[in-house]
């Protein structure tokens, strides 16, 4: 995973983020943090504006590894693809991260991150913005309510009268003349 934070005031603001566990006793700890708006704008290029999201962590801190239990649950603004209008989508994620210690920063697998010996804090910002974002489905539409659609019915017409057979006759027509002048 790569950090893409936009200048020294996301790194301020990330800074609520951090977890620091030297220090911490063998044994299970809990950490809850909100996920809104202004999270998401201290990532360059976050296709997400708007966010409701709350993030419950737990570590687990043993004598030579740290396991992380994300639960992630909330909603963020997304374009719909059918029709183009924003609406909130629920996210939902959970999974685990391990942190190994050893000589160098070095990542594993999705899962398994070294750091170094010396280290003494995590920031989870950047995990808890890739997992969102691994949440949201590829492919976004409006849900249906009671059975109907709840696209906008404007656009969806507007998109339809643009791919009408009308259009499609003419583009037919014109490559027909285009062969006549090939031949």
């Amino acid at each position: 995973m790569h950090t893409i934070f936009t200048g020294k005031q996301g790194l301020k603001y990330l800074d609520k983020y951090v977890i620091s566990y030297r220090g911490l006793k063998e044994g299970e700890y809990d950490f809850s943090f909100d996920i809104d708006n202004v999270f998401f704008k201290q990532f360059d290029a976050s296709e997400i504006s708007e966010a409701a999201v709350g993030a419950k962590i737990t570590l687990y801190k043993k004598a030579h590894l740290i396991h992380l239990t994300f639960d992630l649950k909330g909603t963020v603004k997304v374009e719909c693809d059918r029709c183009l209008g924003m609406f909130d989508m629920p996210v939902k994620y959970e999974g685990n991260l391990y942190i190994k210690f050893g000589d160098v920063y070095q990542e594993e697998s999705d899962e398994i991150i070294i750091v170094p010996n010396h280290e003494a804090e995590i920031n989870v910002a950047q995990y808890l913005y890739e997992f969102i974002c691994l949440s949201i489905p590829y492919r976004r539409v409006h849900p249906d309510k009671n059975g109907k659609n709840t696209c906008n019915r404007e656009m969806i017409g507007k998109i339809e009268e643009l791919s009408s057979d009308k259009k499609e006759t003419n583009i037919n027509l014109k490559l027909k003349e285009l062969k006549k002048l090939l031949n």
